[in-house]
């Protein structure tokens, strides 16, 4: 139960910041109809802003109580930054009614995390169904350098170098947690499916440019999609999120690939990101 100062702090929290109207003992609706509940109501007064980055841990279940998502199974916190309000994210809507160290859940739509969130499409093999997006604010920043310097590890620290010149060149990434893509082609129209056979070309380069592995450029290699023991965990799932035909530059993190021990008879070095370009043949008709 919460303590006399808490709950009065807890009242007048929702007055203050517009909330929306009570529909339950227990839920909330923002004035854009996002149902939410506190979980813990922090005592601090300090609020995300347009323009801040807000570091937070995060779990994604569904109806079932299944975990679909979890920020500290790819990291320790997630980063997401608050647009503008005009920009129509109920996510930036929710968040905006919070403040530093709260603990609350949101009600949203399976595609509403992924295209608001993740800010990725679903992919086409998802259904679209009613998720509880839990998490706990653990810090504010007004910039993204702030947060790295906080929170991030040297690989985290690579990894978002990428990114940033990814992003600085206008490219379109795609992420699936805490892989990260770009097509370097047209999409291809048909999705791989866990069970299917793929050829490949790809090569596997360290974050500095050295080759750790190149298939034959005459002879493409080949997986069983969802077959474990025969690739990393990292190369599995993002063949899972791909189509036929893509041909991708990918980043894959060492929780994904090598972990701490590194690989390939030492020359991964532990706790670092490969960078592999993916070439997936057509399907055999």
């Amino acid at each position: 139960m919460l303590k006399e100062n808490k709950f009065i702090f807890f009242i007048a929290f929702l007055i203050s910041f517009s909330c929306g109207h009570k529909e339950s003992p227990d839920f909330y609706l923002t004035n854009g109809k996002l149902k939410y509940k506190f979980h813990d109501v922090s005592t601090s007064d300090v609020h995300p802003n347009v323009g801040d980055y807000i570091a937070l841990y995060v779990e994604l279940k569904n109806t079932n109580d299944s975990t679909l998502y979890r920020s500290n199974q790819y990291s320790s916190v997630d980063l997401f930054y608050m647009d503008s309000l005009e920009m129509n994210s109920i996510l930036n809507e929710g968040f905006n009614q919070l403040v530093s160290g709260d603990s609350a859940c949101f009600y949203i739509s399976l595609e509403t995390f992924y295209n608001d969130y993740l800010e990725t499409e679903m992919p086409n093999y998802s259904i679209n169904e009613d998720v509880e997006f839990c998490f706990r604010i653990v810090d504010l920043f007004s910039t993204k350098k702030d947060f790295m310097t906080k929170f991030l590890s040297n690989e985290q620290m690579i990894i978002e170098s990428i990114l940033d010149d990814w992003n600085s060149k206008k490219l379109l990434v795609s992420n699936y947690g805490k892989i990260h893509w770009i097509q370097l082609n047209n999409k291809g129209d048909s999705l791989i499916n866990v069970g299917d056979k793929v050829a490949v070309f790809y090569s596997c380069h360290l974050h500095d440019g050295e080759l750790i592995y190149k298939t034959d450029s005459l002879k493409p290699d080949e997986f069983i999609v969802g077959l474990e023991g025969q690739m990393i965990e990292g190369f599995d799932l993002l063949l899972q999120h791909l189509n036929y035909g893509d041909h991708v530059n990918v980043i894959i993190p060492s929780i994904l690939a090598f972990k701490q021990k590194g690989g390939v008879n030492g020359q991964v070095p532990p706790n670092v990101p490969l960078i592999i370009n993916l070439e997936i043949l057509n399907a055999e008709n």
